[in-house]
């Protein structure tokens, strides 16, 4: 039983979003990213209606006031993406990247391949907004209750 919580808990910090304040244009975000394809994290957090898609200069202000961020990606090189225009099969994304000389880049992704890369969504702060429950805080919830119905049969028997 107790391999099974391990499994548990280790599969709980697995299933994160990353996070960070940002300020664009005088405004401050909240920039949250995961690792996924763009049709996945599109699905879940409505990419095509975040405040840069269709501006790609915009886009490139929130990967320049992100910066690069190297947290164990896939692309070792490549910050979280923000993605800005969709064209067939296609999404151009803007991000930082480790390099003095070419800071940000500019990324033509082939969706049909389904690639998964770091791609980031965001809120302003102060604006009101539908909570969407993290696996995680999910799934410890369900541990916790688990435990504690483990627990009450011990003590009944």
């Amino acid at each position: 039983m107790k391999s099974f919580f391990a499994f548990i808990l280790t599969l709980t910090f697995s299933l994160h979003a990353s996070a960070t304040l940002i300020t664009v244009n005088s405004t401050e975000y909240n920039v949250e990213w995961s690792i996924g394809t763009f049709n996945d994290v599109n699905t879940t957090y409505d990419l095509i209606n975040q405040v840069w898609w269709s501006d790609s200069n915009l886009a490139f202000d929130f990967a320049s006031a992100l910066g690069f961020v190297s947290d164990g990606d896939i692309n070792a090189n490549i910050g979280p993406s923000f993605a800005y225009d969709l064209i067939n099969d296609a999404v151009y994304i803007a991000a930082a990247q480790d390099s003095v000389q070419a800071p940000l880049a500019s990324l033509l992704l082939n969706i049909s391949q389904n690639p998964d890369y770091e791609i980031a969504w965001a809120y302003v702060v102060n604006e009101d907004r539908e909570s969407i429950p993290e696996p995680t805080s999910l799934l410890l919830l369900l541990i916790g209750a688990c435990g504690l119905l483990l627990s009450r049969n011990k003590s009944h028997t």
